[in-house]
């Protein structure tokens, strides 16, 4: 028996809350005590009533509140902690990498007191092979495009473009310096994965061979005289 809300007029049909219900049962079961990977995924495929890849990895504890509009492409990664409020829609393409403590918000209320307490929704998608640094907030109607980056604890209000060759990122989505960005090599559960392309480290600045060059001079200079 599905018992009605209290306090404030629920906004949605008797059918959603029940959904809502069900889903907040099977994540309080998913998120206590230990579950292999494949017990986690069939957890999922229970909330979303679908088939969720073999390729599929999602850290517990995992949050979210609709799972029925929600899908998992194939080796998608969801790292621990993250919340998935998913009234509007959340789509995950191939290959995400989504990191720990990040949200992922479909849904919001108007500005107007008097009508707040109404639910609004739009989808999110992530993109294939979009990378999603910890702690991001990606909120309702965004898309984060393909091969984005998005940068540790950013806040995303406005669909980030996908990147494609050798393009670069937004400043505001990807704040790491090329040069001094090592090579990240990311075990990706069996296999190995170059996440970012190849840069030399230490970093080689432009002008370090004609400082070694002038070194060399001097050093020169010294010995003969």
């Amino acid at each position: 028996m599905t018992t009605k809300p209290t306090g404030k007029d629920y906004v949605g049909s008797d059918d959603m809350y029940a959904e809502v219900q069900r889903t907040m049962r099977l994540v309080a079961e998913m998120n206590t005590g230990y579950h292999t990977e494949a017990e986690v995924r069939q957890y999922l495929s229970e909330i979303t009533v679908s088939e969720v890849p073999d390729t599929v990895r999602v850290f517990t504890p995992f949050n979210i509140n609709y799972g029925r509009t929600t899908r998992f492409g194939d080796d998608s990664f969801v790292n621990f902690g993250c919340t998935f409020l998913a009234l509007g829609g959340i789509t995950i393409e191939d290959g995400v990498f989504i990191g720990p403590h990040c949200v992922l918000a479909t849904e919001y209320h108007p500005e107007n007191p008097a009508t707040r307490h109404s639910l609004l929704t739009k989808p999110i998608v992530i993109k294939r092979n979009a990378w999603l640094g910890a702690d991001v907030k990606v909120l309702a109607g965004v898309t984060i495009g393909e091969n984005a980056i998005v940068a540790a604890g950013s806040v995303v209000t406005k669909d980030v473009p996908g990147k494609h060759g050798g393009g670069r990122q937004p400043r505001s989505h990807r704040q790491t310096h090329p040069r001094i960005m090592p090579t990240l090599v990311c075990p990706s559960f069996g296999r190995t994965e170059q996440l970012l392309p190849s840069f030399p480290y230490p970093p080689q600045w432009p002008d370090t061979q004609h400082r070694r060059q002038n070194r060399i001079r001097h050093n020169n200079k010294n010995i003969h005289t």
